[in-house]
């Protein structure tokens, strides 16, 4: 690292003086300040890491500060994260074209999950987390017979432990995309439950993460206020009911989070939507309910 006053004079304008205020803040503070910041550059777009780094007792004499410019890195980022958006939206369609009682059930999902996050006070990125999450939950039912997805009625308990293989199925499936360690984690644990009666690894208590917590009651209200072959659609508050009885399997404050949401009014559409014109379904996105 330079002195900023240094680098000032070499850098795109603007640049300087922002290097110059994280270094003044870093210094006033003692703690040490990142950012990056878009400039335009010989008639392209760039992108600099800014680093400003305070002294820590006498092992430095002034902050220092550094850059870089992470523009192809970053361009690579957002490649592979374009590819893999590609991919998940293909099996999503995949998925519902398999089991129409599932069409449109990720996108209810995710936009349940994020209220529940933003309703608990999640940052940004881990919301972005349980949309994702919500998006690829539903892919490893692909691998399920289609004589299972598509039976009328419930399923006896040997079909039930068939289809719960559904998530062995989305382990499998993820292991080939590239994606952050909380989306796998709430995703192998969303059918898990407090209580050690969920699957694949009965895991119970705080061993479950927040996000695959969330996930569970999103996809539970989901499913439940969506029609399925041998019911109608349940209200809203029904559902709301049936996950308020079951504490030892549902995360309390997830639900009171979704309770606060629905007597804001939102949601309210859900219970209203009629059957799909396919006589098939299943009621696998609220196993265990």
């Amino acid at each position: 690292g330079v002195s900023a006053s240094t680098l000032r004079d070499n850098l795109p304008a603007g640049l300087g003086e922002l290097l110059d205020e994280l270094a003044r803040e870093a210094g006033r503070t003692g703690v040490a300040r990142r950012q990056a910041v878009e400039v335009e550059l010989r008639q392209r777009r760039h992108i600099f890491d800014l680093l400003a780094v305070a002294p820590r007792e006498e092992e430095l004499e002034a902050v220092v500060v550094a850059l870089q410019d992470v523009t192809e890195r970053v361009l690579r980022q957002q490649e592979r994260e374009r590819l893999v958006g590609q991919t998940v939206a293909a099996l999503v369609r995949a998925v519902e074209k398999t089991d129409p009682y599932l069409l449109g059930h990720s996108q209810r999902m995710a936009a349940v999950a994020c209220a529940i996050g933003r309703e608990l006070g999640l940052e940004e990125v881990r919301l972005d987390m349980l949309r994702v999450g919500a998006e690829l939950s539903q892919i490893g039912k692909l691998f399920v017979p289609r004589t299972l997805l598509r039976k009328e009625g419930r399923h006896t308990p040997e079909e039930q432990a068939r289809m719960r293989r559904h998530a062995e199925h989305l382990r499998d499936v993820l292991e080939g995309l590239e994606l952050p360690s909380t989306v796998r984690a709430a995703l192998y644990q969303m059918y898990e439950r407090l209580d050690g009666s969920g699957y694949p690894d009965g895991l119970e208590g705080s061993d479950i993460c927040l996000e695959a917590r969330i996930l569970a009651v999103a996809d539970v209200f989901s499913a439940r206020t969506s029609p399925r072959s041998y019911r109608e659609a349940l209200p809203p508050r029904t559902v709301l009911g049936h996950l308020w009885d079951h504490p030892e399997r549902y995360d309390a404050e997830v639900v009171s989070a979704l309770a606060r949401l629905l007597e804001r009014g939102l949601f309210a559409e859900a219970g209203e939507r009629r059957a799909p014109r396919a006589r098939q379904g299943s009621d696998l996105a609220s196993t265990p309910a």
